[in-house]
């Protein structure tokens, strides 16, 4: 069955509609742990909105260094304490293996520290929606030895426009991470646009 012109052009502007109203790419916090020759290197990068956590604790110490059976993987400085707010209120998994703590060889940047699945620690004085960034590398280890298990685990806190998420991804020695839900929106987003790009021009009489 074949669409008239106004029919195609009706079908162009609702799969516009539909793409506009697409979930957007949302501004989140991503560790991402992978093997770098003999060692395992953490880098972190993205923006907290800390409108929907509860301050618990406006001074602790921590260097950074993972512990995945308590879910804890902390990005900055190290092997020295650096100063930090913990913050309550993260909804996410308990555990990301059977390994106890490992402190980091070396690090830098903002501390940013994931607490057994309920808490985030935060760099002392930390303005909601900043940007962060830190690193952090263990010497001579693998995932096997640190006793973490790869994958993709994903933090929620904040509802409604305080929403926000927290998301700790590995990528393989030779492989890449596992896609985020917000850049497969994106993706599908591009997607539609190009055809309705192309379905556009063909019903003009214009070469795609």
């Amino acid at each position: 069955m074949s669409l008239s012109k106004s029919s195609a052009f009706g079908f162009i502007t609702a799969l516009l509609a539909l793409a506009a109203t697409a979930p957007s790419a949302k501004a989140e916090f991503t560790f991402l742990l992978q093997q770098v020759g003999p060692d395992v290197v953490l880098t972190g990068s993205g923006t907290i909105n800390t409108a929907g956590l509860t301050l618990l604790n406006p001074s602790v110490l921590s260097a950074a260094g993972i512990s995945p059976d308590n879910a804890i993987v902390r990005g900055g400085p190290a092997p020295a304490n650096s100063n930090g707010e913990f913050f309550g209120g993260i909804v996410g998994p308990s555990s990301f293996g059977s390994g106890g703590f490992t402190l980091a060889t070396s690090g830098s940047g903002d501390i940013v520290d994931t607490e057994e699945g309920s808490g985030l620690l935060l760099p002392s004085g930390y303005v909601s929606g900043a940007p962060l960034s830190d690193t952090a590398t263990f010497a001579n280890e693998t995932f096997a030895t640190l006793g973490f298990t790869p994958g993709t685990y994903t933090y929620t806190f904040g509802t409604g426009a305080t929403a926000d998420s927290l998301v700790v991804t590995t990528v393989a020695p030779g492989g890449s991470s596992v896609p985020l839900p917000s850049s497969v929106a994106m993706g599908m987003l591009g997607a539609v646009m190009l055809g309705a790009y192309g379905l556009r021009m063909k019903l003009m009489g214009s070469p795609v």
